[in-house]
């Protein structure tokens, strides 16, 4: 019973993360002025939405509740502020950089909880394709990122 508690609590950290991302990709699809960028955040935070979805639907699924506390915040407060700065100076390469740290930061989180003890498959199984597809993503953003390499 203390596993299963541990394995809701990380999941609500990532539900409050995916959210949090979700609202940062919103934000820098307003802020950017590059259409591929454009494009490539607008995707990341539709992703992002169908990830809360699908984690609350999972948390449930586990006679857990979903946990939106406005009181708690991911670690991604201090990438949204390096962000913001780096809109306001139109520095795309550090920007890009930012937004893979932050991917990172995401990766290393659903990590986390996939090295928890009794995993339910289903819930393991999202987890891993919504890892994948923040992996991938990265990838991606980093070669956009070498293109700027003079």
């Amino acid at each position: 019973m203390k596993r299963l508690g541990r394995i809701l609590e990380k999941m609500n950290d990532l539900l409050i993360m995916n959210g949090e991302a979700e609202k940062i990709y919103f934000e820098l699809v307003e802020d950017t002025i590059e259409k591929d960028l454009k494009a490539t955040f607008r995707e990341s935070g539709f992703e992002r939405n169908e990830f809360s979805k699908d984690l609350k639907l999972e948390i449930l699924k586990l006679n857990g509740e979903p946990n939106y506390s406005e009181n708690r915040r991911s670690d991604l407060y201090k990438y949204w502020m390096n962000l913001r700065n780096l809109l306001l100076f139109e520095d795309e390469k550090n920007l890009l950089q930012e937004v893979c740290n932050l991917k990172a930061l995401s990766i290393k989180k659903y990590n986390e909880l996939l090295s928890e003890m009794s995993l339910p498959l289903s819930t393991c199984k999202m987890l891993i394709r919504q890892r994948d597809i923040i992996e991938q993503g990265m990838v991606a953003l980093q070669r956009h990122k070498e293109a700027f390499v003079v």
